[in-house]
């Protein structure tokens, strides 16, 4: 698997993701359950640094020369 995301990339998303995923935590029942199952995806692929939408995009935040 080619990673396809940056640093800050992956940073933003797993701040989003925690983000997301405190928040499922804290509202509760089946829409706190949705948001937390939801924060997983983004923390997933910051610690993969594969994003398969931007590989069918063909986005790549990658920056070879410096990471």
């Amino acid at each position: 698997m080619v990673c396809n995301l940056g640093k800050s990339d992956r940073i933003f998303r797993a701040m989003f993701g925690i983000a997301l995923f405190v928040s499922g935590i804290l509202v509760g029942g089946t829409a706190g359950t949705v948001m937390g199952f939801v924060g997983l995806i983004p923390l997933v692929t910051a610690a993969v640094g594969n994003c398969p939408a931007y590989t069918v995009l063909k986005i790549n935040t990658r920056n070879v020369h410096n990471e």
